[in-house]
């Protein structure tokens, strides 16, 4: 499951069974920074956002794999000069949560370097998640994966694929509808 890693979410996870958990790989998004319109901008800093993500995330997973996504997080450094996914991860590596950065195509080159960073520090791999609007169908998008494959410079069997729907169930057949070359094509 795709979770917004907010109180109430995390609340939940707390009340599955164990059976399950051992089941699921969960890819945890950090929500946006609220914004202070008052003030004309966000509510806190990107490290205060952050500080208790990890041991929340903990307390609500435990020591269990799962994915997580800074999406909605501006790429500025935090305090410590640091990316912030990489800043988060190690928060969480000292803690003993493993968490696997996630990347789609239409990040910026500073939050992909990230991805890459972290996954070659830890060595859990990585997550490519994927929109409709991502997916390399045909030969629309191929060129902007296999850069960011390039980019990530990671082996594919080390990474998982998400295929996002988001909100839209009819997202496959939306993805496909109006292209030139209906044969999907594979990776270079």
């Amino acid at each position: 499951p795709v979770i917004l890693s907010k109180r109430g979410e995390r609340r939940a996870l707390l009340d599955l069974a164990q059976a399950i958990k051992n089941e699921m790989t969960p890819l945890f998004v950090v929500p946006p920074i609220d914004w202070d319109y008052e003030a004309d901008a966000p509510a806190k800093t990107i490290d205060d956002h952050l500080k208790n993500q990890p041991r929340e995330l903990r307390a609500a997973w435990g020591t269990r794999r799962a994915f997580v996504d800074l999406t909605f997080i501006d790429d500025g450094p935090v305090s410590s000069g640091m990316h912030p996914l990489v800043a988060l991860t190690d928060n969480a590596n000292a803690l003993g949560l493993p968490l696997v950065p996630t990347t789609g195509i239409d990040r910026t080159h500073a939050y992909i370097q990230a991805v890459a960073d972290v996954a070659a520090r830890d060595g859990r791999g990585m997550c490519l998640r994927l929109s409709p609007a991502e997916w390399p169908v045909g030969t629309r998008r191929l060129t902007e994966l296999n850069a960011v494959l390039a980019q990530l410079s990671i082996n594919p069997i080390e990474i998982d694929l998400v295929l996002d729907l988001g909100d839209d169930e009819r997202a496959p057949v939306l993805a496909g509808a109006g292209l030139d070359d209906p044969q999907p094509a594979g990776l270079e």
